[in-house]
């Protein structure tokens, strides 16, 4: 029997607030989502480089994560104002062993939240990874999460100093729809090989 496609709830937002200066952490934890071991549709935004913020996927995903490098640029503060006042859950993720400009020493001196440090890549990919992990499992009746996705889940979750890889199959520099070929199926077009 085929999978019926998820309804348009199911689709899991990821919002990845972060400045030039870390992009190419930005896009490691863009391909780390698409490699997830599950079937599900993620949305993936991203901080624009250009013109407005999508504050609708900002208000609506369903984990945020902002990503602070030496320094803190537009439209990140204002992407991390508007994830607060909406209450979205989030990991907030500072790297270290960088000097900070004055705009992001005052920006991590004012942080009122708990927060992680990575020093490399892949630990910040781990990181999230883990968390987002956990995000998917606490909605996994929403999700209809499987059972074996359950499991490899837990299995990220529980890796605890395992080194992962941030490399991937492809580039996920923008924002994107990823879509799994389980799950989705077009009502409309069809599949491009």
């Amino acid at each position: 029997m085929p999978n019926k496609p998820l309804p348009a709830d199911n689709v899991v937002t990821v919002y990845i607030a972060a400045a030039d200066d870390v992009a190419s952490e930005r896009d490691a934890l863009a391909r780390m989502i698409a490699e997830l071991p599950v079937t599900l549709a993620f949305r993936v935004e991203q901080s624009p480089a250009e013109g407005p913020i999508d504050q609708e996927a900002l208000t609506e995903a369903d984990l945020f994560i902002l990503v602070l490098g030496h320094d803190i640029r537009a439209p990140v503060g204002l992407e991390w104002r508007l994830a607060r006042r909406a209450r979205r859950p989030m990991v907030v993720a500072v790297k270290t062993g960088v000097s900070r400009t004055p705009a992001g020493r005052e920006f991590l001196h004012t942080l009122d939240v708990p927060y992680a440090t990575y020093q490399t890549t892949s630990d910040l990919v781990r990181l999230v990874q883990q968390r987002l992990a956990r995000r998917l499992l606490e909605e996994g009746a929403r999700l209809h999460l499987r059972e074996s996705e359950q499991v490899a889940l837990q299995q990220i979750v529980q890796e605890e100093g395992d080194t992962t890889s941030a490399g991937g199959r492809g580039e996920a520099a923008e924002s994107a729809v990823i879509l799994s070929r389980e799950r989705f199926r077009p009502t409309d077009g069809k599949i491009v090989e």
